[in-house]
């Protein structure tokens, strides 16, 4: 079905892809994992056509799919054969109503009005999204957008469907969704590529695995193989957990904490349209201290970000610090935010000029070689992979020195390397006094990291508790 026969590309920057040789028969469910920047979004882009219509650089072999090389197609073939999942969800939309970005493959492709509703009728009933249809795309949680995507997918019926990370800012329960939307794609003989860090929900999907390293394929496994890797194998290839996590084994100890030095939040009262979004109240966050807020897509985590460092405007925020009431205008000097999506904060035209900007910072070359960016520090930072971006930006977030450091999502796109590394530097952050707040769906980073967990429901912490071996057990059933 899909063939890579002496597959190369070069970018203009030197960057290569290949060369591949690589076979996926027809209802093949194969898998791609690897470190950060390996190559697997570039592999992805060589089968949907992207590298031939929107790269420049250097091509040569050729990626036949059906038989027919994708080079030669036209996009409209290409469009009819391939449906795509890209990294980050806002880079495919089109429209800003979601019935109308779910039905706008379809009328690209000329279907009548009466099938399009059919089609999405069936859609909605398989995939149980009838919450998402007429809502303002802007106003969807990144989880509700990548379901969006994958549901797009299956209105056009492609035989070939490519996906890069589609569950990096999933919850659990929604992870679990996507588990079977690709069983339900499998059983009705897609072919699938799948370029993925969170490997656990894949067992049993996938038939075989290739793991890429340099551009190039490393090793491949069929499933059985990959899945029996022991421990310490898999922790040598720098990949995340293998086996479903229903509980942990292992729990760091909870960091000690003696500041007195805390924000206090009386009332962070937040709403949209006299509808309520977030209500937070009689909550402490102690510097030295790392937070894990935790809860499903749409919980209000974001927004209780936003409004934290005073992004957004609240109907009510009564905040304190060493005390003293402060301002939202207070809260943002003293405050990082690194968003969920890092695209909108990349500014600059290099990775060391985006650490160092509005920065007083000189160990630049030490945090990117904690960070393993030391290869990339002049390469400009939309020319990274997902999670090399997000390293980015944990580290202009690092530079800053703020005594207020929150992240939403952070490894989404990582590998399990680059997140013990990440664990290291926010751990360091934390104990120079400074608040940490996670926002995450991510068991194993909560685990290795967290000292407190904030449990959000419906825009109210309804708990917060020292992290221990049985709350993590209670994190995972909470988020499914």
């Amino acid at each position: 079905m899909i063939e890579f026969k002496n597959s190369n590309f070069i970018y203009p920057n030197k960057n290569q892809i290949g060369p591949i040789d690589l076979t996926i028969n027809e209802g093949e469910v194969h898998l791609l994992t690897g470190i950060s920047g390996s190559g697997k979004t570039s592999i992805i882009r060589l089968v949907n056509g992207i590298i031939d219509n929107m790269f420049e650089g250097e091509k040569s072999g050729n990626i036949l799919i059906k038989n027919k090389n994708v080079e030669e197609m036209t996009i409209k073939e290409l469009v009819s054969l391939v449906s795509s999942v890209y990294q980050n969800p806002k880079s495919q939309f089109f429209t800003d109503n979601s019935t109308s970005e779910l039905l706008f493959p379809l009328e690209n492709i000329g279907y009548q009005i009466e099938k399009m509703e059919i089609i999405l009728n069936n859609v909605m009933e398989v995939l149980d999204i009838s919450h998402l249809l007429n809502r303002n795309v802007l106003e969807l949680s990144g989880g509700e957008k990548q379901i969006l995507c994958l549901a797009s997918t299956m209105m056009i019926n492609s035989d070939v469907i490519v996906l890069d990370e589609p569950t990096s800012n999933l919850d659990l329960k929604n992870i679990l969704k996507v588990k079977e939307i690709l069983k339900k794609l499998k059983s009705l003989n897609k072919t699938i590529l799948i370029s993925e860090h969170r490997l656990n929900y894949l067992n049993g999907i996938v038939d075989n695995v290739s793991i890429i390293k340099n551009g190039q394929i490393y090793k491949n496994y069929c499933a059985k193989d990959f899945y029996n890797l022991s421990e310490e194998e898999r922790k040598l290839l720098y990949l995340r957990s293998l086996n479903e996590i229903k509980s942990i084994e292992t729990c760091k100890k909870t960091q000690a904490n003696n500041s007195e030095k805390y924000l206090e939040i009386n009332d962070l009262h937040y709403e949209v349209k006299k509808k309520e979004i977030l209500n937070i109240k009689n909550l402490k966050l102690y510097s030295g201290k790392i937070y894990f807020l935790i809860g499903k897509n749409g919980a209000g985590k974001s927004t209780f970000a936003r409004n934290l460092v005073g992004l957004q405007k609240a109907k009510e925020d009564n905040i304190y610090w060493l005390g003293k009431k402060i301002s939202s205008k207070q809260r943002l000097k003293k405050s990082y935010l690194v968003f969920q999506d890092v695209n909108s904060q990349l500014f600059t035209s290099s990775v060391c000029e985006e650490i160092e900007l509005n920065n007083e910072f000189d160990k630049t070359n030490k945090l990117l070689e904690d960070l393993n960016l030391s290869n990339k520090k002049d390469h400009h930072p939309q020319s990274l992979s997902g999670g090399e971006k997000q390293r980015v930006s944990l580290a202009a977030g690092i530079a800053s020195n703020r005594r207020i450091f929150i992240a939403d999502e952070p490894t989404s796109g990582m590998d399990y390397s680059n997140m013990m590394n990440v664990c290291k530097l926010l751990r360091d952050y934390a104990n120079q006094d400074n608040i940490v707040l996670i926002i995450s769906h991510d068991l194993e980073f909560i685990s290795e990291l967290a000292d407190e967990i904030l449990f959000m429901s419906n825009g109210r912490i309804i708990r917060n508790q020292l992290k221990s071996q049985n709350l993590m057990n209670e994190v995972g059933s909470f988020l499914k």
